[in-house]
Parts: C-alpha cells; structure tokens; sequence
C-alpha cells in the first residue's frame, strides 16, 4: 500500500484482502481493526506461519497417519496469508525457519532429560517415569 517507503508508525494500517469480507457482509469489523492498530509493521516473521508449521510437526508426530491434513492445513495459512496481502513469502519463509530452530534447540536442551519434551506428553498413563 505504501511501496518501499521508510517505516513511518503515523501510517494507518491496511485490512488488505479482509475489506472484501467487509463489503460482502455490509461491516467495518476488519476494517475498523487494522486501521486503529498502533503495530501497522509487525508481519516480519509471520508467526501465522511458524505456529502452524510447529502445530503440524506436533500433529504429524501424534498422528502419523494423518501428517497430510497437518501439512495442508500449513499450506492453507500460508495460501491465506499471501492472497489476503497480509504477509510476504519471506514473512512466511523467516517465521518458520524462527520456529523451527527454536523447536529444535528445546528438543536438544531436553534430550538428556526423559521428563521433557513430545516423549514426556505422549507417555501412557500407566507408564512408570524412570
């Protein structure tokens, strides 16, 4: 909307794509919203993004057998987030990359400790701790 302009935070912000869904339904809601938001630069790194990419590994590691509808579920927010101009591809890109690395520098923190981590969620009720 306002090009390559530096960060100016007087700008108001843009509901982007949401304004349709206000003028289908005849509201203000998004429209409202994005505009009066005090935070108009904060999609870098899309935390969209990354949460779901993070959910989805978590899904995928329950329910193997349904990893599919985890990772499609990932490809819908992203597929959301870029046609509804809220994000770029490189938001996308950087908040699950930030994601994983910290997902993975947790499991690595706890690997020694059987008490931490996916192991310690998904333990059975009966299971004994060592």
């Amino acid at each position: 909307m306002y090009g390559l302009a530096p960060a100016n935070y007087s700008m108001h912000g843009s509901p982007a794509g949401l304004a349709r869904i206000d003028a289908l339904f005849g509201l203000k809601m998004y429209t409202s919203t994005f505009t009066a938001s005090p935070l108009v630069f904060g999609a870098m790194p899309s935390l969209h993004a990354g949460c779901a990419t993070v959910d989805a590994c978590f899904m995928g590691y329950v329910f193997p057998r349904g990893k599919w509808l985890s990772y499609t579920y990932v490809m819908w927010v992203w597929w959301a987030t870029l046609y509804l101009q809220h994000h770029y591809a490189v938001d996308l890109i950087a908040g699950t990359l930030c994601k994983l690395l910290s997902a993975l520098e947790s499991r690595f923190r706890h690997a020694n400790n059987s008490d931490s981590g996916w192991h310690c969620l998904l333990r059975r009720k009966n299971e004994v701790p060592s």
